[in-house]
């Protein structure tokens, strides 16, 4: 199929600004090219980049939720202010007026897309506007970076670390490893993975090493160094302005050294027996009494699930460790969250135990005596899903998998919230649950998922006004209103897709083509109805019993439809009827890349290695029509023109005989739009000239082009499709889910 594009955008800065903004350029330098200006025989032409003052507002489409959320902190100053942190998706502030998450990295480079994994974030009590973040990934193998902003995340500057941080790896639903000092909130904490403990005195403009921390952890879990897992402060230890004196830190030591405590504002450190070598505590807070709360497991979380876990508080006047776990809760799994509300209030999360499922536990007497949201037998609690209403049916009664973030709100205890493997969820009356004496107890949990972009999409096809999309973990959705919630029945129900299109005449046909034996389906399937239900061929063509995934393309009027297996011993294959009968394409090569004419669905075209194939009755023969092009290249077809896009762009206006190159141009994906005034808008995702790899337009056939993502609009991701219609152009991505940009209408 032919609408898939990879996108990319380029810019990166000292001091980045995270909000929604537009590009412009001026529309009157623009020039429809004419084949007289290169007198009809000159077979290559040169690409320009120019401003424009056709601008767009960005958005997402709204499918939220879906993703894993490592850790919440709310402020203790502002109320409703809290941070949301993302093992890949970036990070997010809440925004408690109008009830929606805001990204806040979305300024991030496609080159900076590891710095998308937060490994840890933390909010000033003292001046609640101050916001900090640590960001790298493991899988990158780049460094980390710790940002600080002043304004709420709106902005950001940044202090290049030395060393990895490790957001997407083991041990990412620990922490928090950023702690901002409560009584001088100039000195701030960061607990590294391999290089100790680090300090700024600065309010994190610079960084140095604690020398006398002389640990750093000996352990490590798929490759992942863990390090100093988290540093909590008590507050009671000192006074506003100066120091807090006891600081405490988690260290994940195979031997059990794995807590530690300064006495003297962080200048010596001294560890504490715990007596649990072979756990390690994966979250901790201090509660306003001054009793650290603990959470231990025998691995770092969260994957692989760990076999076991304890809840353990330390009271300093006593020197003393308690084992407070809630009788039953581990039974094989281990804790995810911890957190401490007003009081002797205390919340802790299970982690592993999905059989029957996971739980989270409320102790209103220091862990003495624990209720529960889930008795082994019964709920304590209700759904309601207002925003991520496509995840009522995969939710049925679980609170989730990965309940690595917990947090009490600090101005309600009564309210909580929580983030798992599919968002961010709130609870209310928490408080309820103290009455055990009553059987009818129950606490309100709802998706608290408003804006939270967080799925993984790998695909996206727009036509008059229908959108189909493929996601990594849940399938794939059908949309029509993109700013309305996704409902249990746009989700596919069926999983494993790989590939998507749609005819353009006639939307409500598509196919998708991917892995669906577990479902008992045939690799192909297909929808007459916009995909409400989606059914099986008939029959697989002979010989392709065990042929999967490949590509899939549909003539513009949905007449046909070819399928590309990845098995590159098999040729392509196409139907006439829905799959109730297939036959080979005559002359086209296995592994083919494929597209079907706009307007004229008698007419595909293709490439294999270095030569262009074309056919004129609708898929059955192939022939060889041009060669000497570029290898790993796609085709495309708009109104007027064949494209090739790959590390040339060359375009024809013969049925593919002959091929001009725009040079200075390249891209991985191209997509076309019709314009207001009957013309054709192209969209690359590539380069054009020096100008950087990013989402360029052109509106006068491929000489003059101008980049519609901006510094702010970068989304810190390569895009794994892109689609357009006439009013919009979709950027799927996988962690930030699918973007919009609209086109103003002038």
């Amino acid at each position: 199929m032919n609408m898939k594009e990879k996108v990319f955008a380029a810019f990166t800065s000292l001091i980045i600004t995270g909000t929604f903004s537009s590009c412009s350029f001026d529309a009157s330098k623009l020039k429809i090219w004419d084949k007289s200006d290169n007198q009809n025989n000159n077979k290559v032409e040169n690409a320009v980049v120019e401003d424009s003052d056709i601008s767009y507002q960005w958005d997402t489409v709204s499918i939220d939720g879906g993703g894993y959320v490592s850790g919440i902190v709310c402020n203790k100053t502002e109320k409703g202010l809290m941070y949301a942190r993302t093992e890949k998706s970036g990070a997010f502030r809440y925004d408690s007026e109008n009830k929606e998450w805001i990204c806040m990295t979305d300024f991030l480079s496609a080159d900076e897309s590891g710095l998308m994994s937060v490994e840890s974030i933390a909010t000033d009590n003292h001046e609640p506007n101050r916001v900090y973040m640590a960001c790298g990934s493991l899988e990158s193998g780049e460094n980390g970076v710790i940002f600080r902003s002043e304004d709420y995340g709106s902005s950001w500057e940044r202090f290049e670390l030395s060393f990895p941080c490790g957001g997407d790896a083991a041990g990412r639903g620990s922490g928090e490893r950023l702690a901002i000092d409560p009584n001088d909130n100039r000195t701030i904490y960061y607990g590294s993975r391999s290089a100790g403990l680090w300090k700024s005195s600065d309010y994190g403009k610079t960084w140095s090493v604690v020398p006398s921390f002389n640990t750093t952890g000996n352990f490590a879990q798929d490759s992942a160094d863990i390090g100093i897992m988290w540093i909590a402060f008590d507050e009671q230890s000192g006074t506003d302005g100066s120091p807090t004196l006891n600081i405490y830190a988690g260290v994940a030591d195979v031997d059990g050294n794995t807590i530690y405590k300064s006495e003297n504002a962080g200048i010596t450190w001294d560890s504490i027996d715990t007596e649990l070598a072979g756990y390690y505590p994966v979250q901790a807070e201090l509660s306003e009494n001054g009793v650290l709360y603990m959470i231990f497991d025998n691995n770092a979380t969260p994957d692989p699930d760990p076999g076991n876990g304890f809840v353990y508080s330390y009271d300093p006047v006593e020197d003393k460790f308690n084992d407070i776990t809630p009788e039953n809760s581990a039974n094989g799994s281990g804790f995810g969250g911890i957190s401490t509300g007003s009081g002797n209030m205390i919340a802790v999360s299970t982690l592993g135990y999905n059989y029957p499922k996971n739980n989270i536990y409320i102790s209103y007497d220091s862990g003495e005596t624990w209720v529960s949201f889930y008795d082994g037998s019964a709920d304590f609690y209700e759904f309601n899903f207002p925003y991520a209403q496509w995840l009522e049916n995969d939710m049925n009664t679980s609170l989730g998998k990965w309940l690595t973030a917990l947090c009490i709100d600090p101005h309600d205890s009564s309210h909580m919230i929580y983030g798992s493997e599919k968002g961010i969820f709130e609870v209310s009356g928490a408080n309820n649950l103290s009455d055990t004496e009553n059987p009818e107890r129950k606490v309100s949990i709802s998706d608290m998922c408003n804006g939270l972009s967080i799925t993984s999409a790998e695909d996206i096809i727009a036509a008059d006004g229908k959108i189909y999309s493929l996601d990594k973990n849940w399938g794939g959705f059908t949309r029509t209103d993109i700013s309305s919630p996704v409902s249990a029945d746009e989700k596919f129900q069926v999983t494993g897709s790989v590939d998507i299109d749609c005819a353009y005449d006639n939307p409500d046909i598509a196919v998708r083509c991917g892995e669906h034996s577990i479902f008992a389906m045939t690799p192909v399937l297909f929808t007459d109805n916009g995909g409400v239900s989606w059914y099986s061929t008939a029959t697989v063509p002979e010989g392709y019993e065990n042929s999967y995934n490949g590509t899939v393309c549909v003539a513009s009027d949905g007449s046909s439809f070819i399928w590309i297996p990845d098995d590159k011993s098999k040729r392509p294959v196409i139907t006439y009827d829905f799959g109730q009968t297939w036959e080979r394409c005559e002359g086209l090569p296995p592994g083919a890349s494929v597209c079907s004419d706009r307007t004229d669905s008698m007419k595909y075209y293709a490439v294999s290695e270095n030569s262009f194939y074309s056919s004129e009755d609708g898929g059955k023969t192939f022939r060889k029509t041009a060669s000497d092009i570029p290898e790993n290249s796609k085709p495309y077809s708009d109104e007027n023109r064949i494209w090739i896009c790959g590390k040339k762009v060359m375009y024809s206006e013969d049925g593919g005989n002959e091929f001009r190159q725009i040079t200075g141009l390249s891209g991985e994906y191209m997509t076309f739009a019709k314009t207001n005034d009957g013309g054709t808008a192209v969209y690359i995702a590539g380069t054009v000239m020096n100008s950087g790899y990013g989402i360029y337009c052109s509106y006068d056939g491929g000489n003059k082009w101008t980049m519609i993502s901006d510094q702010n609009r970068q989304f810190g991701k390569k895009a794994a499709a892109l689609s357009a219609d006439s009013s919009r152009i979709y950027i799927a991505t996988d962690g930030r889910g699918i973007l919009s940009a609209e086109i103003n209408s002038n």
